[in-house]
């Protein structure tokens, strides 16, 4: 197994990989390459993600302990003990093992991005900046319980659809490979002309038979490929989210969940006594899209530039009309935070009308889609026969 080492080096983070048959030989390795304790071990194989359920149960924990002013070591150690997944026990057990280490709470969840979210970070980042860590982590399970619960209204829609779909091309295959060719014998029996349908079908029928296997190979292949590009954030993962960006409907049900997100945690940071311009660029790590990072870099700019918040969001050409004008009255009177966070409402709202919409629009989409399945396979079949009664 590989495992991916984080450690303390020239007093600052490091990491590297090593293998090992346990995550106690991988420490027992770490430790005598570097002399010390590893901060973190992680699987660097691939392994299948830690459900969400349960990582919004132990941020829940954690914000009821914080909310009763337990000290946060304590509270890690808590959760430790009491996690029932093991994968996110050790976990806890890493991030105790760094605080031991003198490392800020920031610091210790950062090797984690990957099981909490960046957003999640981000939040954890702001409430130890601001000394208010339990009313961040209460609105961050705010939005990320609404974000779990429009993920689940999409699975909710998709599995009748899915499920019809999958049974359909399942028997789509199965008349494709055992009726057909009775059929295909028939026709050429009586020597037909065989409609361009049926000899659709024909290679279809042929292409499975012959290369079936190294086709399903591939294909489970490219889709694990795919999950572990996802899984690390790699550049492939940011091409398809650009994609994604400029599809419709997905594209701007996606950029008002960033939106949202950015406004939230800069109204959250303004309010926490937090300059502007640190602001700007704690809520710009928490998107995950480098495509809208760019854009939103050129607020940034602006503000170096000395222009006002406004002009560097006109700039980046990503907001509406209602947020830039309701942060320029705002900023005339002073309520930049107040406004931001109605303009997160309305990103949120917006957000909701679009994942609506697209629901809506699924099941008539798969019942089109199985539609011309069937036509396609009756004109491939019935069109010959038809031909031979005439």
């Amino acid at each position: 197994m590989r495992y991916k080492i984080t450690t303390i080096k020239n007093s600052s983070l490091s990491s590297y990989h090593l293998f090992a048959q346990s995550i106690n030989e991988a420490k027992e390795k770490a430790i005598k390459k570097d002399g010390i304790p590893p901060i973190a071990i992680q699987e660097a194989g691939f392994s299948l993600p830690i459900p969400k359920k349960e990582v919004l149960f132990s941020l829940r924990q954690l914000s009821l302990m914080q909310s009763s002013n337990i000290p946060i070591q304590q509270c890690i150690q808590s959760l430790c003990h009491h996690t029932q997944n093991q994968r996110l026990s050790n976990i806890f057990a890493s991030i105790d093992n760094s605080l031991r280490n003198g490392l800020g709470l920031y610091e210790c969840f950062l090797p984690y991005e990957r099981v909490f979210g960046s957003f999640a970070l981000t939040m954890i980042k702001i409430g130890t900046a601001s000394g208010k860590l339990s009313e961040c982590l209460e609105l961050l399970l705010l939005q990320l319980e609404s974000q779990e619960k429009n993920k689940q209204e999409i699975k909710k829609a998709l599995f009748y659809p899915c499920f019809v779909l999958v049974c359909s091309v399942i028997c789509f295959f199965v008349l494709l490979c055992f009726v057909l060719p009775q059929f295909v014998e028939l026709f050429i029996q009586n020597q037909l002309e065989l409609p361009i349908y049926t000899k659709i079908l024909i290679v279809l029928y042929e292409t499975i038979t012959q290369y079936g296997i190294i086709i399903l190979s591939i294909s489970v292949c490219f889709f694990a490929f795919l999950i572990i590009q996802i899984q690390n954030k790699s550049q492939l993962f940011q091409s398809i989210l650009t994609l994604l960006l400029i599809t419709p409907l997905i594209g701007k049900m996606i950029l008002y969940s960033y939106l949202q997100r950015y406004c939230f945690t800069l109204s959250i940071l303004l309010q926490s006594g937090i300059d502007l311009f640190d602001a700007t660029s704690i809520a710009q790590s928490g998107i995950e899209s480098t495509f809208i990072q760019n854009k939103l870099e050129k607020i940034k700019n602006a503000l170096l530039n000395g222009k006002t918040l406004q002009e560097g969001m006109l700039e980046s050409k990503v907001f509406d009309f209602f947020t830039l004008n309701l942060i320029q009255i705002a900023q005339q009177s002073g309520k930049v935070e107040d406004s931001l966070n109605l303009c997160a409402k309305e990103y949120q709202n917006q957000l909701k009308l679009r994942t609506q919409t697209i629901i809506s629009l699924i099941e008539p989409c798969f019942t089109l889609l199985l539609g011309v399945f069937v036509l396609f396979l009756a004109l491939g079949i019935f069109m010959p026969i038809w031909n031979l009664n005439g």
